[in-house]
């Protein structure tokens, strides 16, 4: 019983592993340019280039923004980046198209959504369930998962102790 029991616990720590380590960005290939150049480039409408934008920084892009950049923000910014790399890389985007960062943040910064979460938190998968079926918002969808994952997250926690 108590080999099993460390097994499982291996399992999850496993789990967490793989999982954290997966979401680390890897080095680009793309020399980036310094920050004088980068704020160069940034046209005064609040529009930057694809390939400038995904090589910067969070200290970088709080300079040009003007203002520092909360945890979640940081986040968020990183996520954006990594979607446009992928765009770039499969030839989607070309590094040299001029994204404006306004309407972007309007568009793409993932907003919590309090009822999906508590959806999926208290009614489990029946909550994500209703979430699919009564939504068509991606984000409500989004956080009512988030919410069965921070319930799992609690009855992991439990058995544990």
């Amino acid at each position: 019983m108590k080999s099993l029991k460390n097994v499982f616990y291996l399992f999850i720590c496993g789990a967490l592993l793989v999982t954290l380590t997966a979401a680390l960005p890897g080095k680009s290939a793309v020399h980036a340019p310094s920050l004088a150049a980068k704020e160069s480039l940034l046209i005064s409408s609040g529009s930057i280039s694809a390939g400038v934008f995904v090589e910067l920084s969070s200290k970088d892009f709080s300079k040009v923004a003007g203002r520092k950049l909360n945890f979640k923000e940081r986040i968020a910014l990183g996520l954006i980046q990594k979607k446009f790399k992928a765009e770039i890389k499969a030839g989607h985007l070309t590094a040299d198209t001029v994204i404006n960062l306004n309407q972007l943040a309007d568009e793409k910064m993932p907003q919590f959504n309090i009822g999906g979460f508590l959806l999926g938190f208290f009614l489990g998968l029946i909550g994500v369930a209703l979430a699919y079926i009564f939504s068509n918002d991606k984000g409500f969808r989004r956080n009512s998962w988030y919410g069965l994952g921070a319930w799992l997250i609690l009855v992991v926690i439990a058995v544990m102790i």
